[in-house]
């Protein structure tokens, strides 16, 4: 499992597992020994001796679960898997390598001020924080170039677990970016707290997408609305064990580098595919682009 899964996709795996197990106990439980609750079927006599407490009668069984169950539909709603399926691409792997490596980056910074209020007095004493300010600004640089790094050789089914980075292409980009950020922040600091954040946005880019070597031929059994569908008759993490066992990861990293600069545009080498080195990893890409913004 670990050959497939990275460290997220099999802690929510594990978990959900065990939860949807607990459901089903749990219901199975009460399917056969709550018609009659002088039954002398093994089960019940197992689950009398073993979990006294939690019999049908007792509402602890009921507490245990209603919390399997929800904590089976948060798991659900933040599985890998939901995001896959929900970010399924209509083109090749290969084709949206090649938007991403195209698409020009937003490179902002954001700031949120905000204070903390108390109500109420001893054990109904409250704190709420309240947001006083927010504000976003934008980074302008003159030119970009872009390099992905592809772990692994592409699939007919694949599950791309991406990256994004920035980088700047010398030290006066890097000293300007500095210098703005820490304006930014003088002249928008108030209030008590101030929370700030920088980041970077490459139209298209989603962190789990579902892609398939020929989207026209793909393989059935992928569908976003069969998972939905799957989620409240706790069938989910089945389904989402098929997602990863059927499919290939494979790890993209987006680096975008910006300059104060313009450099002359070089073009993408056409038909690019990855090449594996003997360790197993990517050697590239083999080809840069710098545009004008």
């Amino acid at each position: 499992m670990s050959d497939c899964m990275n460290v997220k996709e099999s802690c929510t795996t594990v978990f959900g597992w065990l939860l949807s197990i607990s459901v089903w106990v749990h219901l199975i439980f009460m399917a056969v020994c709550e018609p009659d609750l002088d039954t002398d079927r093994a089960i019940c006599d197992y689950y009398r001796t073993e979990f006294s407490s939690f019999t049908v009668r007792n509402s602890y069984f009921y507490v245990v679960l209603a919390l399997s169950y929800i904590g089976y539909l948060v798991l659900a709603c933040c599985m890998p898997a939901r995001s896959y399926l929900s970010n399924e691409l209509d083109v090749s792997a290969d084709e949206y390598q090649k938007q991403l490596f195209n698409a020009p980056p937003t490179c902002w910074f954001h700031i949120e001020c905000y204070h903390y209020t108390t109500s109420g007095t001893g054990k109904d004493r409250k704190r709420r924080k309240v947001v006083t300010k927010t504000k976003r600004e934008v980074f302008q640089y003159a030119s970009y170039s872009s390099y992905c790094a592809v772990g692994s050789e592409y699939s007919t089914a694949m599950r791309l677990r991406l990256s994004k980075n920035l980088r700047f292409a010398d030290e006066q980009t890097k000293a300007t970016y500095d210098a703005q950020l820490k304006q930014f922040v003088a002249t928008h600091t108030s209030d008590s707290y101030q929370s700030v954040t920088t980041g970077i946005d490459i139209p298209g880019y989603h962190k789990y997408v579902l892609a398939f070597s020929d989207p026209a031929n793909k393989p059935s059994g992928y569908s976003a609305a069969l998972y939905y569908l799957s989620v409240p008759f706790t069938l989910s993490m089945p389904y989402a064990t098929y997602i990863y066992w059927s499919t290939k990861p494979v790890d993209i990293a987006v680096t975008k580098e910006v300059s104060l600069f313009p450099v002359q545009v070089q073009g993408v080498v056409a038909g690019w595919t990855p090449t594996p080195t003997p360790a197993g990893k990517i050697v590239g890409p083999d080809y840069e682009q710098t545009e004008y913004v």
